[in-house]
């Protein structure tokens, strides 16, 4: 017997938690996902929901619950593209308090860089090294690292973005004002016109 109230509640929180998506309410968006949590079965994907959690959570600040549930949608054997960013996803929030964590981290970025899976997402993954990075407060590494990005994909977004972050390094911590104007030119010229900002 298939318990119909169930099912109509999970839709419901599904269903308004895209509704807040639209409305860029994250803080409510995440509230409905997580209270489908324990209602959602295998046919809803949810790996891809956990995932989409974990990104909401990082979004607000909350590392630590986002590596959970990124965790979780490990746990689910998602397909391959989730897979792949819930791994790198997980990389960036880790929680960073010791020189043990900082060096675990950049282990797992190098991992999923010799992956032969992860080729197209090398971009992706040189990106994300470089925000880590940056994070570290190291400068010269986030730099390179954003560099190698430019460098090693086709996927215009992602190189405008590092271009973005290049050229706002250049300007808020180099203070190297005609560097960052070039490397803000090329996010321009990179980025699609409907980029936010």
């Amino acid at each position: 017997k298939v318990d119909h109230s169930k099912t109509n509640r999970n839709k419901f929180l599904l269903e308004r938690a895209y509704f807040y998506q639209i409305l860029d309410d994250y803080d409510q968006m995440v509230r409905n996902l997580t209270a489908a949590d324990n209602l959602l079965k295998k046919k809803d994907r949810r790996g891809r929901i956990y995932f989409i959690i974990g990104q909401v959570y990082q979004e607000l600040g909350f590392e630590s619950e986002a590596y959970n549930y990124y965790k979780k949608c490990l746990g689910t054997n998602p397909e391959y593209e989730v897979d792949f960013y819930a791994r790198l996803y997980m990389a960036q929030v880790t929680e960073i308090s010791r020189n043990r964590d900082v060096n675990a981290a950049r282990k797992s970025f190098r991992k999923l860089l010799k992956d032969s899976k992860n080729k197209d997402f090398q971009d992706k993954i040189y990106y994300e090294m470089g925000i880590f990075e940056l994070k570290q407060n190291e400068i010269g590494n986030a730099l390179h690292f954003l560099n190698q990005s430019v460098r090693s994909g086709n996927n215009k977004r992602i190189q405008g973005e590092a271009y973005l972050k290049m050229g706002e390094i250049y300007y808020d911590s180099l203070k190297k004002y005609e560097l960052s104007q070039a490397y803000y030119d090329s996010a321009i010229s990179a980025l699609p016109s409907d980029y936010e900002g």
